[in-house]
């Protein structure tokens, strides 16, 4: 297929990282960004374009990176909207903080077509104990202590044996939007999940609606208008 040019945001660990390696071995252009420009150096010598971009700086300086990202090749076929941090929490907690965790519907648009990625458990940094200790230690309230111990114990033992492997599910990932390996002969969805946990857990969710919408048809079904029967329902 035709070279595609890729911005990838939140490069400096994890899935990000391993994009830009995936992306650049495979013959494509990408644009890599982060928060710590420093992080990129790496890049350039594999020929990556960088930037340095923090996702939640105000709209006007995100509008003249993406100008400025679109300017290095002339275009952007595909962004991987990967830039995050760990969020962890009560809502009374985490205050405006939890509106940055939100990002907008595309697919509307009609021109751009969105691929949300529903990862599992992934062997990255996200749960390194650092990260998770900071965060639940800048609480506003006690009253929810326990919780936070709980999280950041669960944090602790998952790090380092999560079931997921990064490498296999950007591999996947890239063949989605390629159409290409796995992809080839399908039609590409409009969301995914990886990892044999997320999987489970998802199996499990759609079972038990099922299982719900099956026990309570009649009842569900019943809360129509009165004079409707001969419509669809």
């Amino acid at each position: 297929m035709p070279q595609l040019l890729w911005l990838v945001t939140g490069y400096s660990t994890g899935f990000g990282a391993e994009f830009s390696k995936q992306i650049l071995q495979g013959g494509d252009k990408a644009s890599a960004t982060a928060r710590k420009v420093d992080s990129l150096n790496e890049l350039k010598g594999p020929g990556a374009a960088v930037l340095q971009l923090d996702v939640t700086a105000p709209i006007i300086e995100l509008k003249a990176k993406i100008e400025a990202a679109v300017g290095i090749y002339g275009r952007v076929d595909v962004l991987v909207s990967n830039a995050g941090y760990v969020q962890l929490g009560a809502v009374e907690d985490l205050g405006d903080n939890l509106v940055k965790t939100f990002v907008a519907e595309t697919a509307s648009l009609g021109y751009i077509r969105t691929l949300y990625i529903h990862p599992g458990h992934f062997r990255t940094e996200v749960t390194k104990h650092e990260k998770h200790t900071a965060i639940l230690e800048r609480k506003d309230s006690e009253k929810y202590q326990p919780m936070y111990d709980r999280m950041a114990s669960f944090a602790d033992q998952l790090h380092g044996s999560q079931q997921g492997d990064v490498r296999k599910a950007v591999e996947l990932t890239l063949d989605l939007v390629q159409g290409e390996g796995k992809m080839e002969g399908r039609e590409i969805p409009s969301q995914m999940w990886m990892g044999s946990d997320g999987y489970a857990v998802v199996k499990a969710k759609c079972e038990e609606v099922l299982e719900v919408l099956g026990e309570w048809e009649e009842a569900i079904k019943g809360t129509k208008f009165e004079g409707l029967e001969g419509k669809a329902s």
